[in-house]
């Protein structure tokens, strides 16, 4: 399969795409929720933008090797876009803490929810097609393995100086070793997630946030089992458990108490009204 790596075009079209599709299905899946267009592009635009900046700055906190000191000096180059690559739990995290906020200014009514059911799977169908950009880019590739849905990288990528390093190949080799093809189960997994969601939205039987919960918390189990195929060399790792495991647990923490915060809402409004039936 290592013809998928030279026959992709380059990450920022998947990028692009990814945006375009993302913005698609937040305003699809709002539809469903009866939330206006309008409310569901302004939000999901904010978040875009604080996203892309947390992500940045993440992706440089996050990586194997980092001076804090030098990044924080170099604040306005660590900010560029031109530089680098993006983390997607840095996206998330600025993107939570958009929506967060404007939930609590909404007072937590329910149509604030049912938005957020729409900007999570809008969000994670953009983040399907960012996944196969790293494809294309050659970044946040998978461990060596020898299986039939193995992938090769062309000389001059990432994994194929990794693998010449590590002496798993030799240098005038034209491919890399076979490896897990991470970004194509991360962005497969992501997307089976999405449509499930939207399957659910569609019967219009949930209530309000359980759709955003259910599947960011099923993202974030996905996510923490796939990185168990990821290069090690990718991200800052200590002995088989990587940053991104840490962070997929303390995201499932988070939406455990979102959860139970909801439930607890829930049962709360509804309390009067069943003394009123009786």
């Amino acid at each position: 399969m290592n013809w998928l790596t030279t026959q992709l075009p380059a990450q920022s079209v998947w990028m692009g795409a990814g945006l375009l599709v993302a913005a698609a299905i937040a305003v699809g899946a709002g539809r469903m929720r009866r939330v206006p267009a309008s409310e569901i592009l302004a939000l999901f635009g904010l978040c875009v933008v604080v996203g892309a900046a947390s992500s940045r700055v993440f992706w440089v906190l996050a990586a194997p090797s980092v001076d804090i000191g030098v990044a924080v000096a170099h604040l306005g180059e660590l900010l560029d876009p031109r530089n680098g690559g993006y983390s997607s739990f840095g996206a998330f995290g600025g993107a939570a803490a958009v929506v967060a906020l404007w939930c609590y200014l909404q007072r937590h009514e329910a149509w604030a929810l049912r938005a957020i059911d729409a900007l999570v799977l809008g969000g994670l169908s953009g983040l399907a097609l960012a996944r196969v950009g790293c494809l294309a880019n050659g970044c946040d590739f998978g461990r060596p393995a020898q299986l039939p849905w193995s992938i090769q990288y062309p000389a001059g990528s990432e994994a194929f100086a990794l693998h010449v390093e590590s002496g798993r190949i030799l240098a005038d080799a034209s491919w890399s070793a076979p490896v897990h093809p991470f970004p194509l189960y991360m962005a497969a997994g992501t997307l089976l997630i999405v449509a499930i969601g939207l399957g659910v939205l569609s019967r219009g039987q949930s209530s309000p946030g359980r759709v955003a919960v259910l599947a960011a918390g099923a993202y974030l189990l996905w996510r923490f089992a796939m990185e168990w195929t990821r290069a090690p060399s990718t991200v800052a790792s200590w002995g088989a458990v990587n940053i991104h495991h840490l962070l997929a647990v303390i995201g499932l923490g988070v939406i455990f108490t979102v959860a139970r915060k909801l439930d607890a809402c829930r049962s709360t409004s509804a309390a009067p009204q069943s003394g009123r039936e009786k």
